[in-house]
């Protein structure tokens, strides 16, 4: 009911057609991603010492600096009808769906959204969105995005030396900060913060 308004809806059944398109059952995919995070981090707790290692050598009996875990993992897959055959499209499938996910998202004609909402198949402005380009302008009435917004306006004001991000608003001048990590807050409380400290400071701000 939601696959053409919701973002995951709508990704999910990108995923889905993608996987019908390239032959994979929808439910072996969790079957598969187990036993890959499986055999990586098999590798990686046997202190392989080699520069890398491909899903298919680390298979290979001679070579497998896992031979116990690949035989756990065959008995694995054969209880599920699966093969290790399949090991190297599920990877390269599973690239495929991080491409689509990064895509997805992504500004310009590139972006599958964009593609999508030209096309006309998706359904996703509710009622009631009101003043798009207030809303540019003003926060809501309640929450921290309001007490950022007035405290971004007065420091502006008064040319304080200031940042801001999601978190919070640092102003040096007065060696205060506004802690905002909480989304519903709805009193501006600063708090005391010494300029030098390292504590609840975005990386940006670290010299």
């Amino acid at each position: 009911a939601v696959a053409t308004k919701l973002d995951w809806a709508i990704k999910l059944t990108l995923f889905r057609r993608h996987a019908e398109r390239r032959g994979f059952d929808w439910a072996s995919l969790p079957h598969w991603t187990y036993v890959a995070d499986e055999l990586a981090e098999a590798v990686t707790e046997s202190g392989f010492s080699g520069p890398s290692i491909t899903a298919e050598e680390a298979l290979r009996h001679t070579r497998s600096p896992v031979p116990e875990t690949v035989q756990r993992l065959t008995i694995f897959l054969e209880e599920h009808g699966l093969v290790w055959d399949g090991i190297r499209p599920f990877l390269d499938f599973k690239k495929e769906l991080c491409e689509i996910d990064t895509r997805f998202s992504q500004l310009g004609d590139r972006g599958i959204f964009q593609a999508l909402d030209r096309a006309g198949v998706l359904d996703h402005d509710g009622p009631g969105v009101g003043d798009l380009d207030g809303a540019l302008e003003t926060p809501p009435a309640s929450g921290r995005a309001r007490l950022r917004g007035e405290a971004i306006r007065t420091l502006a004001r008064r040319r304080q030396t200031s940042t801001a991000d999601w978190h919070g608003v640092w102003d040096r001048k007065r060696k205060r900060m506004l802690d905002l990590s909480n989304p519903f807050a709805e009193v501006a409380e600063w708090q005391p913060w010494a300029v030098d400290s390292e504590l609840d400071v975005p990386s940006f701000l670290r010299r």
